[in-house]
Formats: C-alpha cells, sequence, structure tokens
C-alpha cells in the first residue's frame, strides 16, 4: 500500500513538472485568425490611421510587457509576434504596399526562434511558424522561391516526424512545398524536377486516402490539381488534362459535392490556358468533361 502511494504520488509530481508550455498538447487551430487580430489591433489600428512609429512602439511594449511576465521564453510573447507579423502582412494585401510584409518577416522570425527556444527544434509549432514566415516570403518573392522552400521543408520534416506522414498538417505542407518547387524558377523547366514534383503530389494523394475521412475527400482533388498547375505551367498540355482526369476521379470516389466544386473551380485556369495555347479541341473535350462533372456533382448533392 506505501508502495502504490508513493508511486502515486511521484506520478502527479511528474505531471506537475510537465504543465509548462513544452508539455503543451499540439492544437493546430489554437490561433485562429479573429484571435490574432484581436490580440493586435491596437498598434494595427495605430498603423492603419497612418502611425506607423506608433504602432510599431505599442507592439514592442506589449511584447516587453509579455517577457516581464513570462519570463525570457514566453508563450505569449511568442504568439504576439506571430500575429503582429501576421497582420502587418495582412496590410501589404489591403494597401499594395510591400514594405509591410518585410517588417513582417523580421516579427515572424523573431516567433519561430521563440517558438524554438520554447518547445524545441523539432516540434509542430516551431512548423507553423516556418510554414507562416514561408507564406510571407513567397508572397514577396514568388520568382525566388529558394528561402520559401527551405522553410516550407523544415516543416514538411517537422511535422512528418511529430505528426506522422498522413496526419492533414502533415499533407498540407507537403502540398504547399510542392506548389513552391512548381515554379519555373525551381524546375527549370528540367523534365526530371518537373516529374519529382509531380511524384510528390501522387504520393500526398495516396497518404490522404489512408487519413481521417473528412481530410480524404478533398485533400486527394486539391493535390491532383496542383498537378494539373504545375504540367500547365511548363505547358505539357497532355499530362495536365490526364491529371485534371485524375482529379476528376478523385471528386467522384470522394462521393463529395465539395471535392466535386474544387474540381469545377479548376476547371476554367486550365480552359484558359489551353485557350491561350490555341488548342480547341482538347479545350472542347475539356468543356465536355466539366458539363458531365456538374451533373454528377449535383446528383451527390442530391443524395446527400
Amino acid at each position: 500500500m506505501t508502495r502504490l502511494f508513493f508511486l502515486a504520488a511521484a506520478v502527479v509530481a511528474l505531471a506537475a513538472c510537465q504543465t509548462g508550455p513544452a508539455a503543451r498538447r499540439y492544437d493546430p487551430d489554437r490561433l485562429p485568425n479573429d484571435r490574432l487580430a484581436a490580440m493586435v489591433e491596437r498598434p494595427i489600428a495605430q498603423i492603419e490611421h497612418g502611425d506607423l512609429s506608433g504602432g510599431l512602439a505599442t507592439f514592442e511594449a506589449m511584447a516587453a510587457a509579455a517577457r516581464t511576465r513570462g519570463g525570457a521564453h514566453s508563450l505569449r510573447e511568442a504568439d504576439l509576434l506571430t500575429a503582429f507579423g501576421s497582420q502587418l502582412h495582412n496590410q501589404t494585401v489591403s494597401s499594395g504596399d510591400p514594405g509591410y510584409s518585410e517588417r513582417a518577416l523580421s516579427y515572424l522570425q523573431r516567433a519561430t526562434e521563440a517558438y524554438r527556444a520554447l518547445f524545441g527544434p523539432d516540434h509542430p509549432e516551431v512548423a507553423t511558424a516556418l510554414n507562416s514566415w514561408a507564406d510571407v516570403e513567397r508572397y514577396l518573392r514568388p520568382h525566388a522561391p529558394a528561402a520559401a522552400e527551405a522553410a516550407l521543408e523544415e516543416a514538411w520534416r517537422i511535422r512528418r516526424a511529430a505528426l506522422g506522414p498522413s496526419h492533414k498538417e502533415t499533407l498540407w505542407t507537403g502540398i504547399y512545398l510542392a506548389s513552391t518547387r512548381s515554379r519555373l524558377a525551381w524546375t527549370r523547366g528540367e523534365p526530371a524536377r518537373i516529374e519529382r514534383i509531380s511524384a510528390d503530389l501522387i504520393e500526398i494523394v495516396a497518404l490522404s486516402r489512408a487519413s481521417d475521412a473528412a481530410t480524404a475527400r478533398e485533400m486527394p482533388v486539391v493535390a491532383q490539381l496542383r498537378r494539373v498547375d504545375l504540367y500547365a505551367r511548363h505547358r505539357r498540355w497532355a499530362s495536365a488534362l490526364a491529371a485534371f482526369a485524375a482529379a476528376r476521379a478523385d471528386a467522384v470516389r470522394a462521393g463529395d459535392d465539395e471535392a466535386c466544386a474544387l474540381v469545377q473551380n479548376g476547371g476554367p485556369g486550365l480552359e484558359t490556358e489551353l485557350a491561350g495555347a490555341g488548342l480547341a479541341s482538347k479545350l472542347a473535350d475539356l468543356h465536355r468533361a466539366i458539363e458531365a462533372d456538374i451533373v454528377r456533382c449535383a446528383a451527390l448533392a442530391g443524395a446527400d
């Protein structure tokens, strides 16, 4: 009885030691966009009213206060850095001024370093921070993707090891990485590089079918449509049309009207590419395929 008591006490003590930030269970939805916006509403409002230096100073005061309360490695400060960086980037999107996004990169870099200090280098929180940084970097330099690619590759490696290869966060990172690599600046038009990206996306299709049902319904279609974009960007029309047919098949296999809508929305982009290339017969075939999909998707929606 005494031994059981001491064992129970040891378990409680161990649990008490693991209640800090590093022991926190990973929640990919911990910081939704509305919460991020609310966290830095005051400094962003100053910036929106033309007081950039005042907004930056207000934010740094908030970050310093978080350090005072939480110590050198404060989760609150890391989250504030993430929030401020993401909202600064939104200012670029709304105003067209890339200067906001250039500033955002430094805050998101600080956030990444803070999460590393808190959780260690291989925690999914670090991968999320890397993803956020890469999103802004890719926006600023779409034709020079090396830095964004490196960040996404690290995020993908972390998520694959920590969450598993078929976890939805891992799969989405893989799709984003493949999309970044599909640009001409990375492929240089080399067939081997193009096919490597296509193979990575096909692997994501297979893994997503082994994932949870909600993810598997749409993710194979998204991955196949990225293959369409890849081949169309490189003017490989037969491969683009074959990938589009695979996307349609995956949508029907999913039996889900949202998955079908993804294919219908992806069709017009390919139509534009084919029309620009003067491929009238292939364009007519594509029109017929999309019309057939609309009928099948309507039937699926009616069955629900």
